[in-house]
């Protein structure tokens, strides 16, 4: 911070003189000619003192929490991760997921969000087709959570200024992924919920953010579209460090040639929305939130 200061005016006196003449034809005048006393020199203007800084010190602006991200694999994992962010990842176990999320603090939080793949469930998504909670359901029970309204905004807004296509939907929660399988399934599941895509961790961390008064926001690209089912492989268990088990989808393909053709349409479609979950991160900026 800068301080203005007063500068010195000197006040210059010029000092006066007058001098005359005698009148006679002849004589000059020897008398010294009559002076005006110069009026003393006015004083120097003084400094205004400068003001004196409080010593009272300035407390620092509290942290800012972190953002909790929930996700399902490894690869939503590396994506979501950032300044900001503390990333808790499923391995695509509902149930694990629960245990994490019971033995989190929640207060070192400020908001939480779903993010990663999912599943299609409208005839008009295609791999890649981003979309933002404006409601999640349980396909069990039935049980319904409406995300934050001003956080799910505020990510559309930050999506669209990126301009990375997006639009407001309903997710449904499912705990099983067989469930989803086929086209048939998933047809199923949209009459019965209304919801336009699924994913295994959505109505999790939404029930997380409702018990701790937590805001809460859902951010998914579809992979697998309604009219492709999941080969058998795509269905095996993730491993606990959120990656696919290499060696057990070997054995399936052996097993089963035939979904060979499926299997690389499956993973040309997740490919597809990581990319999408690329972009979006990077609009979003999640940790800033």
């Amino acid at each position: 911070m800068r301080t203005p200061t007063s500068s010195i005016l000197l006040s210059l006196v010029a000092l006066g003189c007058s001098s005359g003449h005698g009148g006679g034809g002849f004589v000059a005048s020897t008398a010294p000619a009559a002076t005006t006393p110069p009026p003393p020199p006015a004083p120097p203007a003084t400094r205004a003192p400068a003001p004196v800084a409080s010593s009272t010190p300035t407390a620092p602006p509290a942290p800012r929490l972190p953002v909790l991200v929930v996700v399902g694999l490894a690869q939503e994992a590396q994506i979501a991760q950032g300044p900001g962010v503390i990333v808790v990842m499923s391995d695509s176990d509902p149930a694990h997921l629960r245990a994490l999320l019971a033995s989190f603090q929640a207060s070192s939080v400020r908001a939480v969000v779903s993010f990663g793949i999912a599943g299609g469930l409208d005839v008009n998504t295609v791999p890649g087709t981003l979309m933002v909670a404006n409601e999640v359901v349980a396909t069990a029970g039935g049980q319904t959570w409406t995300p934050d309204p001003a956080l799910s905004a505020e990510i559309m807004a930050r999506l669209q200024a990126g301009n990375v296509p997006a639009s407001f939907g309903l997710f449904a929660g499912s705990d099983t992924l067989s469930a989803d399988d086929t086209p048939a399934a998933k047809l199923a599941t949209k009459q019965a919920t209304g919801a336009d895509e699924v994913d295994m961790e959505s109505h999790i961390a939404a029930a997380f953010a409702q018990a701790n008064a937590l805001p809460f926001a859902a951010l998914r690209a579809v992979a697998d579209p309604q009219s492709v089912g999941l080969p058998p492989a795509a269905l095996l268990p993730i491993q606990s460090n959120g990656q696919p088990d290499i060696l057990a989808i070997l054995g399936s393909v052996v097993t089963d040639p035939s979904q060979i053709p499926l299997l690389l349409q499956t993973y040309a479609d997740s490919q597809a929305s990581f990319t999408a979950l690329q972009k979006a991160a990077a609009a979003v900026n999640m940790g800033g939130l």
